[in-house]
């Protein structure tokens, strides 16, 4: 699911309906993991969800650092399509 495809004040509904459904769940995005979006969508499923969940949340992000102004540094901050990879394969093991 993205959660771009998501309108108003349903987001939160249709997050936790589907995460319930599949009893698992990886947050990508491209900002840091900590303190950011991605961390608050972890932390509300795992609030709501605690205990019907097969597996963590597993969250891909880029590095915890600033983001570099060189384009060969900044392709090394961000995630990789590998990284997004390995996650859902970690949380289907």
């Amino acid at each position: 699911m993205s959660i771009r495809s998501v309108l108003g004040g349903r987001i939160w509904l249709t997050v936790l309906e589907s995460v319930a459904r599949t009893r698992r769940a990886v947050i990508v995005h491209e900002a840091v993991g900590q303190f950011g979006v991605g961390a608050e969508v972890s932390a509300r499923i795992s609030e709501r969800l605690h205990g019907q969940l097969a597996s963590p949340v597993v969250r891909v992000t880029s590095a915890n650092a600033p983001v570099p102004f060189s384009r060969p540094l900044e392709n090394e901050y961000l995630y990789k399509i590998s990284d997004v990879e390995s996650a859902i394969r970690k949380l289907m093991a």
